[in-house]
């Protein structure tokens, strides 16, 4: 029995020591061995930076190593900026006993002139006043930390935060005033799934800042993204994302009258899956108020979803498209319109094949004062799309309209008609500079204008009118080419 615990105990006291070394290969793999792969990365998607490992220091349990990321020119390549990643790790066994392989913590430091020729003060060679203010208003912390922990199951976590601008030792001496940005991502143990929460307090911008433009953002209140992807195949990625952003404050110039608008809220959103080789895709944006000086000036929102995509066909396009950008067969400041002339017809053949049964639906866009809401729905497809030579197609992207058939149907309530009065009436009052007296005839005014207007429209038949509730109806139509309002040719013929 003592033998057996003393073997026991050997093999733990083996294990334990050993550790170090393996977790140590692993960080090595992980995070300093990536270099390459990064490279590659870049590459492919046509970035104006890459990165090169300047220092490798491998110990028993910790390692250090410095990597300088440089942004070049697109055009010459020549290295316009750079900074240095500082990381070290640490894969002893202070890191297993917290349950992971390794703990790592990398820093962003601006690079000098006199350390690479990509440096600050190259940068700032002509405004070494800037580089000082720069350097002063970061101060002495990285502007940027990257944690790294490599979870036991071989998946690794990455928590990256942005330092505050300006720094609490100038935040009495500056205007802006920018809250710091925290960030999680998980990555699983083969690529192929993770997760990410990313959290911005936002930013501000007194209205009294010098140098500020009569119409200006002066603030953010906050942003925050999450999601969650799976790799299907290859490029082809599927799963959910959302971002909301809260208050957005912006200042405008209305004819030499500056307003405080305010956008409560903005959400974007998106989920996607793959069933039986078809991909399905639903994307949603819902704007809350929209305030201007106080008032609310409507809501919007709207909902579409794509059906019966083609993911093999998907893939492969996405693939192909990304295999011909790392060989630079187009400029890199192309237009779309010439990258898309630039694409070959064998892959544009694979994205006939992706959309040709693709059925869209807008099932919801609306608008909504107070408390009418104007509505539409609609539905497109492409039938025939796969009839379309891919050299045709290349040659004139147009075509692809030609076989889109959409079709949609609108509600707009004469309730709404009565909010714009409204609206139009306390702006005339509380910033026009109309007598609050003379609320009820403004409001009447602009509700008879857009009655007639609207009445104008149902004459010549751009617009139905339901007699019973005097709200007003319309569909729009796209087919061989041709836009049509309630059946007529749009523009008029």
């Amino acid at each position: 029995m003592t033998k057996k615990l003393l073997i026991g105990a050997s093999i733990v006291v083996i294990a334990l020591g050993a550790e170090p070394y393996v977790a140590g290969t692993f960080a090595g793999e992980r995070i300093f061995g990536n270099t390459d792969n990064i490279n590659a990365y870049l590459h492919k998607q046509s970035a104006p930076a890459k990165i090169t490992q300047q220092q490798y220091q491998r110990g028993w349990s910790t390692s250090e190593a410095i990597d300088r990321v440089v942004i070049t020119d697109p055009k010459s390549g020549k290295d316009l900026m750079c900074v240095d990643l500082k990381t070290q790790v640490n894969h002893g066994l202070t890191a297993l006993f917290r349950g992971h392989w390794f703990e790592g913590d990398t820093r962003i430091v601006m690079t000098s002139g006199k350390e690479a020729p990509c440096g600050l003060q190259t940068v700032f060679r002509d405004n070494p006043e800037a580089e000082q203010n720069l350097a002063k208003a970061l101060g002495s912390e990285s502007p940027v930390t990257i944690e790294t922990f490599g979870s036991l199951t071989g998946g690794v976590t990455l928590k990256a935060s942005t330092q505050a601008y300006p720094s609490a030792s100038t935040a009495d001496k500056q205007d802006w005033k920018v809250t710091p940005v925290n960030a999680t991502v998980n990555i699983g143990a083969g690529g192929d799934h993770y997760n990410y929460q990313i959290n911005w307090g936002g930013m501000h911008a007194p209205a009294d800042s010098k140098g500020m433009m009569k119409s200006e953002l002066i603030g953010i209140g906050n942003i925050a993204m999450q999601g969650e992807q799976t790799r299907w195949k290859g490029n082809l990625w599927t799963g959910t994302m959302a971002a909301d952003i809260k208050d957005v404050d912006y200042r405008l110039d209305a004819r030499g009258q500056i307003l405080d608008a305010r956008y409560n809220s903005i959400r974007f959103s998106s989920n996607s899956g793959i069933k039986d080789g078809k991909l399905a895709a639903e994307f949603q944006v819902t704007g809350g108020d929209l305030m201007v000086q106080g008032l609310s000036f409507g809501r919007f929102g709207a909902v579409v979803r794509a059906d019966d995509i083609q993911a093999a066909d998907v893939e492969q396009f996405s693939r192909e498209v990304s295999e011909l950008s790392e060989k630079k067969i187009w400029k890199h400041d192309a237009s779309p319109a010439e990258k898309f002339r630039a694409i070959p017809p064998k892959t544009l053949g694979v994205l006939i094949a992706a959309l040709a049964p693709a059925k869209l639906t807008l099932k919801e866009f609306s608008y909504s004062l107070g408390k009418a809401t104007a509505e539409m729905k609609g539905d497109a497809a492409w039938p025939g799309l796969e009839s379309v030579a891919p050299k045709a197609l290349q040659d004139n992207p147009a075509l692809a309209l030609d076989k889109l058939q959409a079709h949609a149907n609108g509600v707009i309530p004469s309730a709404l008609i009565n909010a714009f009065g409204d609206t139009s009436a306390q702006m005339a009052t509380t910033v026009g500079g109309v007598p609050a007296d003379q609320f009820n005839a403004v409001a009447t005014r602009t509700r008879q204008a857009l009655r007639q207007q609207f009445d104008a429209w149902v004459i010549n038949g751009f617009l139905t009118k339901d007699t019973t509730n005097g709200n007003y109806g319309f569909s729009l139509s796209f087919d061989k080419g041709k836009f049509r309002l309630n059946g007529h040719d749009m523009p008029p013929t």
